[in-house]
């Protein structure tokens, strides 16, 4: 919980102090939030979907000794 709290505090911080090159204001809106939720569940969900899967096709033994 820590973790997350401290990364956007970071973010906050240092886009309102450390300043841009390039004068471009950020926007977010609801459906930037919504493609990046989606698109990290989706890596999630793929991510430990298919081991899960490979490890279900072979024997208990060979899948917790599989490196």
């Amino acid at each position: 919980m820590l973790g997350i709290l401290g990364g956007k505090v970071f973010g906050i911080v240092s886009s309102n102090f450390g300043g841009s090159p390039i004068p471009i204001q950020p926007t977010l809106t609801i459906s930037i939030i919504l493609i990046g939720t989606g698109v990290a569940l989706l890596v999630g969900i793929i991510s430990s979907i298919y081991p899960a899967w490979k490890a279900a096709k072979m024997s208990p033994i060979e899948a917790v000794r599989y490196e």
